[in-house]
């Protein structure tokens, strides 16, 4: 049966056969748009999606895990300590060493923290730069301490223990001024 032509004898037919393409259409329309409502997508079909959305996908793309909303600092070396004591299988006399170094080392995220979250008070700029030179100072002072307990840890190490601690000790340790983990880096 042709129904785009004029001679067509079965109008009834042709308008029936129509009605029901129409309504075919309309139902895959409608399963599709809650298949991509169920999947979390928004808005119509071709849409990149919310920029969060975007940069999921990018990270699933690279193999990364990217949101646009991190991990909390304190998170991100929580997960870096954690992860060093269980590689370096430490024994039940370095546990207080450890323990002093990772207690430093989470007063330097919690000051980094703080810092991050503190309101802006207006106030003059020689004010401003005597606060950027306290802060300065306070994380030089905590790196100070850092340094200390991570030396008398490294004493109680083992020959075997001391190649992870060299690669990934150094990783624990916020990058005072900016914020982020620390990264090995050689030179």
């Amino acid at each position: 049966m042709m129904c785009y032509r004029r001679t067509t004898t079965y109008p009834l037919a042709c308008l029936l056969a129509c009605l029901l393409a129409c309504l075919l259409v309309w139902a895959v329309l409608l399963s599709s748009h809650n298949a991509l409502a169920q999947a979390g997508r928004r808005g119509p079909p071709g849409n990149l999606g919310t920029l969060d959305e975007r940069a999921r996908a990018v990270g699933a793309i690279k193999g990364e895990r990217i949101g646009i909303v991190q991990e909390s600092l304190a998170e991100q070396i929580e997960f870096r300590l954690n992860t060093v004591q269980d590689e370096l299988n430490l024994r039940p006399d370095q546990f207080n060493a450890w323990a002093a170094y990772a207690d430093k080392v989470k007063a330097l995220t919690a000051d980094i923290t703080r810092e991050r979250n503190r309101a802006f008070v207006k106030s003059s700029t020689v004010q401003q730069i005597d606060g950027i030179v306290d802060s300065a100072r306070n994380r030089l002072t905590a790196l100070q301490d850092i340094a200390a307990s991570a030396k008398a840890l490294y004493e109680t190490l083992s020959p075997e223990q001391k190649p992870v601690a060299d690669a990934r000790l150094v990783t624990t340790i916020p990058d005072a001024f900016t914020g982020r983990p620390g990264v090995a880096t050689t030179r």
